[in-house]
């Protein structure tokens, strides 16, 4: 167990940043801004909007209950997945820049489901 955290000692970081900057920012927009508001950032080139999405990318859904569960069994399976191969990456000593953009994408994953929740 040692050496797991060692080996993952950065993405695990990264991970953890991450997931809590992004449900603080979650969680600020939600008490704090209507739905379908927006807010120049940087100026006209960066806008942050609140909408709501309850299916995949763009808004599409898989239909009713079961539909639910397949995607929230995809997701759970592509985490695990994602998470063994940063594992496996750590270990083996692979780009830093690898990993960490691999980090990002473990994050977003992950809080796909805490967001499903």
């Amino acid at each position: 167990m040692k050496n797991f955290i060692q080996i993952m000692k950065r993405p695990l970081l990264i991970t953890g940043a991450v997931i809590l900057l992004d449900q603080l920012i979650k969680l600020w927009v939600k008490t704090s801004m209507p739905l379908g508001k927006q807010i120049p950032v940087i100026g006209e080139y960066f806008r942050l909007y609140f909408i709501e999405n309850n299916g995949m990318a763009f808004g599409m859904e898989l239909g009713g209950e079961s539909g639910k569960l397949f995607l929230s069994l995809f997701r759970i399976v592509a985490v695990f997945g994602i998470g063994y191969y940063i594992y496996t990456l750590s270990r083996d000593k692979a780009s830093k820049y690898l990993i960490i953009a691999m980090s990002l994408i473990f994050s977003g994953a992950l809080g796909n489901i805490i967001d499903s929740v």
